[in-house]
């Protein structure tokens, strides 16, 4: 779903008439549209909310294939330092060029079984981005 990252407010991928990379229609607003898996969109807007700016996420995806991780990954700056407990079942990595990432593999052949735990791992990222420290300014 495209979400614009300053109001929230959602837009209809169908229209055709809005892609990502275009800047929120309501007066005032000046937000960027992005691209957010809606499983994710609650946890995406209460970490932004806290302080700490993912910058590519995806909670994983139902159809098997080779890309089917969970991830969230955090420019480097004084907050990824911060992040030091992954949420559960997920692994956290320092990379060297300072950015944070957070992800899952998902191993599930079974459909249903895969549909759960992708579901289950945007649950257990939502308590993590509650149980985060607010950050105050610099």
């Amino acid at each position: 779903m495209l979400v614009c990252n300053l109001c929230w407010e959602p837009y209809d991928e169908n229209l055709g008439l809005v892609r990502e990379g275009l800047y929120c229609s309501r007066r005032r607003c000046e937000g960027q549209l992005w691209q957010v898996d809606e499983l994710l969109l609650p946890s995406i807007i209460l970490m932004m909310n806290k302080g700490y700016f993912p910058v590519v996420f995806s909670c994983g995806h139902f159809q098997a294939g080779p890309r089917k991780d969970a991830y969230i990954m955090f420019a480097p700056d004084e907050t990824s330092d911060r992040l030091t407990t992954p949420p559960l079942g997920f692994t956290l990595d320092h990379e060297d060029d300072g950015s944070v990432v957070i992800w899952r593999r998902f191993e599930e052949e079974d459909m249903y079984k895969r549909y759960i735990a992708v579901a289950k791992a945007s649950l257990d990222v939502l308590t993590w981005a509650q149980g985060l420290e607010e950050i105050t300014g610099p």
